[in-house]
């Protein structure tokens, strides 16, 4: 499974090493790694909450908050 996952890959995506520059290894870089992990906490977060107080209302708000954070927290930009 592994070679033919490979075959359909570019050639750019089958570098990991991490680089600042790179659109695409961005993503391996020790700091967007931790960003990605405050993400995840956030969403783990907004999950209890949301089991906590099951109101759709709450709910819609809280997913459209947590969507909008995600989005700012793993923006290309630094914090």
């Amino acid at each position: 499974m592994k070679s033919f996952k490979k075959w359909f890959d570019l050639p750019w995506m089958q570098n990991k090493t991490p680089d600042d520059k790179h659109f695409y290894r961005r993503g391996f870089t020790r700091q967007y790694l931790a960003r990605k992990r405050r993400v995840k906490e956030l969403w783990i977060g907004s999950g209890i909450l949301a089991l906590t107080f099951p109101v759709p209302a709450f709910l819609m708000i809280l997913g459209l908050l947590c969507c909008f954070l995600s989005f700012a927290f793993l923006d290309e930009y630094p914090l």
